[in-house]
């Protein structure tokens, strides 16, 4: 009887763990070994809560991630209709059999890109099904976009912009490979003149570089080598690979420097550049700085940007440059001071919007490179001379408002007065001698 109640405690224990192996090998499924691989993510709670919606899509949700959310369900018939259009538009010659299968070849290279699993309502047929019907909606919104051609999501603009942000949106990215297999998909054996990445850089993503630059600047951009990891990713190899200049770098770590009212008044001069954002370079007391224009959409693209960079081991770019502007702005008068000197393009209207824009977009944000360090140093180095520090005082304390100069003006005047009056008496008495 003892042997036969510990066999049965045995085998219940060996039910029992076999039980909790099987759950952890479901939780476990789908999970990459190396976070290097991932190139989608949930942006880190102290960066969100500072401002969810820039992270949060507001009209369509691309992926699994914001897939259920009830904000977004409205959007889910437009895209079956746009994946219409898209078969529509293939007359035959590829059908959605062909496309689903294309998708579930790339599917286990397109999981890896998420940092997370997709949940238990995601099982593999399901992530497939999201994958081909979210990525033929964006390569047909590119086309309708590409050929202008009139819709009801284009032809409204509220919609198109609202659309253009949720794609830029990093939680709300699709793996790069999945674009590309249905676009090979689409034109397989036909000749066609560019590349996945050069469609959309043509088709989508000139408004976003213009967003920074301006359309005058537009030209001077140059496009990336190698394939990025979602359309986010696309968008900052478009930006940085403009930035091709070397650079002077200090082992100090310098991220900021004096603000620009500042380092005017120690005889720091600004002067625009025609290049890519981050060409900053000081040289014999001036400060050249590239264009950025500042619209209603420059920090909700330059926060998924840095929160993109979080994640990387590579020189993070967007977050040294905001930093870097985030030092230079402290008021209003920095921002009409960049403005003047054609640094700054603002389109918001009030000045304290841009303050607010830098002073809070670099909060929680980790900033340990060295990229502006060699010009931080050398500004510092300028700025701490004798006479540029006394020339900053004196502006600082004497001319910073019209009533100080006056009072100034006034008091040298007086001191000028009572000088010439001692002198006039002092030679009075001399010549008076005998």
């Amino acid at each position: 009887m003892a042997n036969a109640a510990a066999a049965s405690f045995s085998k219940n224990n060996d039910d029992e763990i076999r039980i909790m192996v099987n759950s952890i090998e479901k939780e476990r499924v789908g999970v990459c070994s190396l976070l290097s691989v991932n190139s989608i993510f949930r942006v880190p709670p102290l960066i969100r809560k500072l401002r969810p919606e820039a992270y949060t899509p507001q009209l369509v949700s691309i992926g699994p991630l914001h897939y259920n959310e009830e904000h977004l369900q409205l959007m889910q018939s437009h895209k079956l209709r746009y994946l219409n259009h898209f078969l529509d538009r293939q007359k035959g010659k590829k059908t959605l059999d062909d496309y689903v299968k294309a998708v579930s070849e790339v599917k286990e290279d397109a999981r890896k890109c998420y940092s997370e699993t997709t949940g238990k309502g995601f099982q593999e047929d399901e992530f497939v099904k999201i994958m081909v019907i979210d990525g033929c909606f964006i390569l047909e919104f590119l086309e309708i976009n590409k050929r202008r051609e009139r819709d009801d999501l284009v032809s409204n603009d509220l919609l198109y912009w609202e659309i253009l942000q949720d794609l830029i949106n990093l939680e709300n990215q699709l793996p790069f490979c999945v674009l590309k297999c249905l676009y090979d998909k689409t034109y397989e054996g036909l000749s066609t003149p560019n590349t996945m990445s050069q469609e959309i850089y043509e088709s989508l993503l000139r408004w976003f570089v213009e967003e920074f630059h301006g359309p005058a600047k537009f030209p001077s951009i140059q496009f990336p080598e190698g394939e990025p990891k979602h359309i986010l990713g696309l968008l900052q190899k478009v930006l940085i690979k403009s930035s091709t200049r070397s650079r002077k770098e200090s082992k100090m770590e310098l991220d900021r420097t004096s603000c620009a009212s500042k380092l005017k008044g120690a005889g720091v001069k600004f002067q625009k550049a025609e290049t890519s954002l981050f060409d900053i370079n000081f040289d014999k007391g001036e400060l050249t700085i590239p264009t950025i224009v500042i619209v209603d959409s420059t920090e909700h693209i330059l926060r998924n940007l840095i929160a993109f960079e979080h994640y990387q081991e590579e020189t993070r770019f967007f977050s040294i440059y905001a930093t870097f502007m985030d030092g230079l702005i402290d008021t209003h008068r920095d921002v009409e001071l960049l403005e003047e000197e054609g640094i700054i393009e603002n389109k918001l209207g009030n000045p304290e919007d841009v303050v607010t824009l830098f002073n809070n977009i670099v909060k929680h944000v980790v900033n340990n490179d060295t990229y502006f360090s060699g010009v931080i140093e050398d500004v510092e180095k300028y700025q701490k001379k004798l006479w540029n520090r006394w020339r900053e005082s004196l502006i600082e304390n004497y001319f910073n408002t019209p009533w100080a100069l006056i009072s100034f003006i006034a008091a040298l005047f007086l001191l000028i007065f009572t000088l010439g009056q001692t002198i006039c008496s002092i030679l009075q008495v001399v010549w008076t001698k005998p």
